[in-house]
């Protein structure tokens, strides 16, 4: 009888303490993600930073975003569990974040410079023809990050970067097809090499593609206005929450910083 109680006692405190360590494991993985977070923000050469922490305020750079549709975006829980720490965009085309005036500026213009972009996106996949839709960052026409899903080729649930002059000279890359899950948050990594004339989507820190400037100094006209959950070229079909966005002046290459 009192070898049962010992294994019973034993068995209890086991449990107390693997709800313990679990709890510190989900500590310590949030502040590891934060304590990532900070380090990415004080690195040299971020000339854009967009927290979304209930506002659309530009921390580094003053490109502040304001509601340019019919109605504004909401505010919602962000990759962290966080309570107003993300925007979220319902994909009808007139909800949606633009900047107050269309920036031309060469930072976002692939034929003067390198740069890097780094957003945070937790979306829903909409099969359609053609796959033109939920583009939900973009630079007028001309820049996209999107979630494509295309039944003419077909296509589905593909993470997609690409630019666009509408012929030689495009950037297209994407995670391949059957990649993406709804309702899952990942960090989509753009890295333009100017130099090179190479372009490099990462996902959650891991290389997917790389797509060589098919001639063009330039991969895009730039002037647009730099929008999120909005393009020219597809303006509805996100349904999805967007967070921490940060636009760097150089090439810089995620790994080993998994988790932007």
């Amino acid at each position: 009888m009192k070898a049962i109680i010992l294994v019973l006692s034993l068995s209890l405190q086991n449990c107390g303490t693997y709800l313990f360590l679990a709890e510190e494991n989900a500590k310590t993985k949030t502040y590891n993600g934060l304590v990532i977070d900070l380090y990415a923000i004080a690195s040299a050469n971020l000339i854009h930073y967009w927290p979304l922490d209930g506002d659309t305020e530009d921390k580094i750079g003053g490109l502040d975003l304001i509601p340019a549709g019919s109605s504004a975006p909401t505010v919602t829980f962000d990759r962290h569990g966080l309570p107003g720490g993300a925007y979220h965009y319902p994909g009808d085309g007139l909800t949606y974040h633009q900047s107050l005036l269309a920036p031309g500026e060469p930072i976002l213009d692939g034929a003067t410079s390198s740069f890097t972009i780094s957003v945070w996106v937790n979306g829903k996949f909409n099969p359609t023809s053609g796959g033109g839709n939920a583009i939900f960052l973009s630079q007028g026409g001309g820049l996209g990050m999107q979630y494509y899903s295309n039944t003419d080729v077909p296509c589905l649930n593909l993470l997609r970067a690409f630019t666009n002059t509408g012929g030689t000279g495009d950037v297209d890359m994407g995670s391949g097809c059957t990649y993406g899950k709804d309702g899952v948050w990942y960090n989509m990594i753009f890295v333009w090499d100017h130099p090179k004339l190479i372009g490099h989507l990462y996902i959650n820190g891991v290389l997917f593609s790389t797509y060589t400037n098919g001639g063009r100094i330039g991969p895009w006209a730039t002037g647009g206005a730099f929008s999120l959950g909005y393009s020219d070229l597809g303006g509805a079909g996100f349904i999805g929450n967007i967070d921490e966005i940060r636009v760097y002046n150089q090439v810089i290459h995620p790994s080993p910083f998994v988790g932007w």
